[in-house]
């Protein structure tokens, strides 16, 4: 009767180990998410530079690593849709840099 409830060993160790496990793999969620929202960021970038054959400015290049998940794709329908770095700031609701 004294080893009702408890478990075995494996179940003790199973249950000590089982949220150090699902701590980690939110560890490697996040990671993966954020390695997802970088090669989104660049794929922004590398088709402002291909869509509209000009280098993406500075101001530009800082905008689009501020972005969020949503607004990466707003600026990605925004560059596909856009003929010129005028444009595609109209697009995006930036107004053009002085330079």
């Amino acid at each position: 009767m004294g080893d009702e409830g408890r478990g075995t060993r494996h179940d003790q160790k199973f249950a000590y180990e089982l949220p150090r496990k699902i701590q980690v793999s939110q560890q490697v969620l996040e990671w993966q998410a954020e390695a997802a929202m970088e090669c989104s960021r660049r794929c922004i970038l590398r088709a402002i530079e291909l869509r509209l054959r000009a280098p993406v400015p500075d101001d530009l290049t800082a905008g689009v690593k501020a972005l969020t998940d949503n607004e990466l794709w707003q600026w990605l329908d925004a560059v596909l849709i856009s003929d010129s770095l005028e444009s595609f700031r109209a697009a995006i609701g930036q107004s053009p840099r002085i330079s």
